[in-house]
């Protein structure tokens, strides 16, 4: 029923709206308050901030967008966290979940975003814990979890990974999943 409820409160929210479903924002790699990954530097030559990317929003006469969360500050969710405080009615936060660290820190790390209010968690099957597969314990943590929540999960999977994600899905059949399929590059 509580999906239901946050359904329709999106749907009021957005209802004739133009929503982006998916996008990326970050600051330059210098910004101290919010400091990137050191292993994932913001691209130098592509302009991501908050106000550029409002400024495109509203040319294009777009009114709210999902906040994928960026590999630029992987699991530090505290710059998409401040967007969608700031301005609930631009943004919605799609978290990155933390798969690095096992089961309980994957499932830790969602209970607080979800309390900090993104509204869906996005699986990145290359940041699993060396050794572990998609299908494994830290997805079907990841999973159970989201059902408990009531959020949907975005997998972001090549062809390699489809036996795998047919696999874990039919261990959470009640859990919303979308499969996003990664382009591949030579």
């Amino acid at each position: 029923m509580l999906a239901v409820r946050r359904l329709r409160s999106i749907a009021k929210m957005v209802s004739n709206a133009v929503v982006d479903s998916h996008l990326h924002v970050w600051r330059k790699a210098n910004d101290a308050e919010f400091r990137p990954h050191p292993d994932h530097p913001p691209p130098e030559n592509i302009q991501g901030d908050e106000d550029f990317l409002l400024s495109e929003m509203d040319n294009a006469g777009v009114q709210t967008a999902v906040l994928v969360q960026p590999i630029v500050y992987k699991f530090d969710h505290a710059y998409i966290g401040s967007l969608i405080k700031s301005k609930p009615a631009r943004f919605v936060g799609m978290a990155l979940a933390n798969t690095s660290s096992g089961p309980d820190v994957a499932q830790q790390q969602m209970e607080a975003i979800v309390a900090d209010g993104f509204r869906g968690v996005r699986v990145n099957p290359n940041l699993l814990t060396e050794g572990e597969t998609l299908s494994g314990p830290t997805t079907r943590a990841v999973l159970r979890t989201a059902a408990k929540l009531d959020i949907p999960v975005a997998m972001f999977v090549q062809p390699v990974h489809f036996q795998d994600l047919k696999d874990v899905l039919a261990t959470s059949p009640q859990t919303k999943v979308t499969a996003r399929r990664r382009k591949i590059t030579s």
